[in-house]
């Protein structure tokens, strides 16, 4: 049925939870915890990873409960190998909606944190969604997380052990 969304996966290591914020207000939207949407796009237990990101119709997304309006300042953390590096993506969920490119990080595995941008969010229960912006030539990125910590705050630590996630 067009228009219709296809049913979120059920993966081993992937268990989808509301993300409530840190005692510091930060976020994190991580692997472990997104909803997972599409083909052959996937949770990569042994790497802790959405991966297989290869069509323009997959989609990741988690649900925040925020008891007030906040911004934040998002980051990503993924690898991109060099030779598919470009794809474009959208952080969707809060205004403005943020696009980004997914930038060669050197291998699949080698992982680099980027800022993306400045989002708000209402309070109440919205869901945020990255998904790729256009057509995927190889795969989009592998996503490790999506920190999102208070405007004007220092960056979160890059080391990916560091981004527990907020439940």
């Amino acid at each position: 049925m067009p228009g219709r969304a296809p049913p979120r996966k059920e993966l081993a290591g992937n268990r989808p939870l509301a993300v409530k914020p840190a005692a510091d207000g930060s976020l994190t939207l991580s692997a472990t915890t997104c909803e997972i949407y599409g083909g052959e796009i996937t949770f990569e237990q042994p790497f802790q990873n959405i991966g297989n990101w290869h069509d323009e119709h997959d989609f990741v997304a988690w649900t925040v409960q925020l008891d007030r309006d906040r911004a934040y300042d998002v980051y990503l953390r993924y690898a991109c190998a060099d030779p598919v590096a470009g794809n474009a993506f959208m952080l969707e969920g809060g205004e403005p909606v943020l696009h980004g490119r997914a930038r060669g990080t050197g291998g699949w595995d080698k992982y680099r944190q980027v800022k993306i941008g400045r989002l708000a969010l209402k309070a109440g229960a919205p869901r945020v969604v990255l998904r790729p912006n256009g057509p995927v030539t190889g795969a989009l990125l592998d996503l490790e997380w999506i920190r999102l910590v208070a405007a004007g705050s220092p960056p979160p630590a890059s080391d990916t052990r560091a981004a527990k996630p907020n439940q």
